[in-house]
């Protein structure tokens, strides 16, 4: 590991305008709980749909029932 520093202090020494380390966003904690959020509703809102779905098909299938009988 030591050595991977190293060799890339190497190379930014000798070529300083070419080696640009990558820099890391800003964490925004708001953001970050904004999205958290909106991901939240969003799987709400899929599980629900879901089992909108399944009563659909449940009442479907005890009426299809109550007919063959």
């Amino acid at each position: 590991m030591a050595a991977a520093v190293a060799t890339e202090e190497s190379k930014y020494k000798r070529n300083p305008e070419v080696f640009v380390r990558p820099k890391m966003p800003a964490i925004n904690p708001e953001k970050q709980a904004d999205s958290c959020q909106e991901a939240k509703r969003g799987y709400q809102q899929m599980f629900q749909a879901l089992i909108g779905e399944l009563h659909v098909s449940l009442h479907v299938e005890e009426r299809l029932r109550a007919k063959a009988a």
